[in-house]
Order: C-alpha cells, then sequence, then structure tokens
C-alpha cells in the first residue's frame, strides 16, 4: 500500500487541489501503484479538508517549529485521516484496526479520471527487480531529453546500475514533487 499526501500548509491558504492539479501531483504516484496491484491512499483532500473545518488558527497548533513537521496532535490527526482514507477504500487491511482505528470514520476516496492521463515509462524487463524514481525536475526535465541544455540526475544514474540486474525506471515528472 501507499499513502501519498501533501499538507495544505499553515499560511491560511485552504490546501484545496482542483482535479487538475491533483492529477499532475498524484497522477504518475497512482498509475504506478495500480500497475503493481497496490491500493494508493491520496490523503491530501481528507488532510485539507479537516484543516479547513478547523481554521488556519487551529492548523497552526499542528506545526510548532515548522511548516512541515507536526506536533503529536498534529501527527494522530494525519494518521487518523490516513486510517479513514485506507477505511474509505474498503481495503482487508481494516480488519487490523485497534478499537481507536475502528472509530475513525471513513473519508470517500474517489480518485479523479484525470490522474491517469500522464504517460510514464514502463520496466523494459518484467522479469528484473525494478527501481522507480519519482521525482521532480530535479531528477528527470521535462521528456528527459536534455531539452534546453537541463538534465535530471535520474538519467544518468540508470549507467551506475547493472541493466542485467534491475531496471532502472525513471517515473519523475518536472513541476511535482514526490510524494511519498
Amino acid at each position: 500500500m501507499a499513502a501519498g499526501s501533501d499538507h495544505p500548509g499553515v499560511d491560511g491558504a485552504s490546501g484545496d487541489a482542483s482535479d487538475a492539479e491533483q492529477a499532475q501531483r498524484n497522477g504518475p504516484a497512482l498509475r504506478q501503484v495500480r500497475s503493481q496491484g497496490v491500493a494508493f491512499l491520496d490523503v491530501t483532500n481528507a488532510i485539507a479538508d479537516a484543516c479547513e473545518k478547523l481554521g488556519p488558527e487551529k492548523v497552526k497548533e499542528f506545526f510548532p517549529e515548522d511548516h512541515m513537521h507536526t506536533s503529536p496532535a498534529g501527527a494522530d490527526l494525519n494518521a487518523s485521516l490516513v486510517v479513514a482514507a485506507l477505511k474509505g477504500q474498503k481495503l482487508p487491511l481494516a480488519g487490523y484496526l485497534s478499537a481507536k482505528g475502528q472509530a475513525v470514520d471513513v473519508y470517500p476516496v474517489t480518485p479523479a479520471p484525470q490522474l491517469l492521463n500522464l504517460r510514464l515509462p514502463a520496466p523494459a524487463n518484467p522479469n528484473l527487480p525494478a527501481l522507480f524514481l519519482i521525482g521532480d525536475s530535479t531528477v528527470r526535465n521535462g521528456r528527459a531529453d536534455g531539452a534546453n541544455g537541463q538534465w535530471g540526475w535520474g538519467e544518468p544514474i540508470v549507467e551506475f546500475f547493472d541493466a542485467s540486474k534491475i531496471d532502472v525506471v525513471n517515473r519523475a515528472v518536472s513541476g511535482l514533487r514526490a510524494i511519498t
């Protein structure tokens, strides 16, 4: 299973993302996990919806040191939203939830159809293990062809691996952040 999120921040922005923005941000990860038969939990909207309901002042309390790392209360909220998305997918893993996990309301997960629009490389040899690279233009710039003299590190790193032993697949997309 893979879960992805970009928190909405604490600058007062709602964190709402249009379907197109969501597709651009999450499409590669969604396609990758689907191609492997793995469930993908995009918790970005669940977190954004929760933060919007709480308001900017309450959300700021979740980020005491910086705009990225949460307090224990913020971590607990985010964990509960991952569980809510997991329950929304109706995965067998939900059968392993504690009483605390079972008490979490379901968050309906309905990925936008646009999430599958990008076409990214597939492993060349499905019989080999694959190393999938994800990230932004620092990993793969444009179509990874050196246009405008710009290259990401994901192209030359292929030469550091033995292609007869592993398939390195650069699925990074310019303009995106890695979603883990």
